[in-house]
């Protein structure tokens, strides 16, 4: 990890956007509608946040499927992730504190 600040800093930012979709759906709207160019609806936003998770953790299985997927089996899948900062940030509390 190069710049761990940039990394800390940009998980930060995106645990809170995935808490700030399910706590303030109005505003989460609002914004959704902003970027699609048209009134977004409920069901679009339970689409859209249907499939962002509370913790962003790389799991191993995921990259070895996916490698798999590539003919790479034999790549170590720890070469494409590194859940040090997420993992530091949910032993710190920030992800449950944002879900309260």
């Amino acid at each position: 990890m190069s710049s761990p600040r940039v990394v800390d800093g940009a998980l930060r930012a995106y645990i809170e956007g995935v808490a700030a979709l399910s706590a303030r759906r109005d505003e989460a709207l609002k914004v959704l509608s902003k970027y699609l160019r048209q009134e977004a609806s409920v069901e679009e936003l339970d689409y859209a946040t249907k499939y962002l998770v509370r913790n962003p953790r790389v799991e191993p299985a995921m990259v070895q499927t996916v490698l798999g997927w590539l003919g790479a089996k034999d790549v170590p899948v720890s070469k494409f992730y590194d859940n040090t900062t997420v993992d530091r940030l949910a032993q710190e509390g920030f992800i449950d504190k944002l879900w309260r």
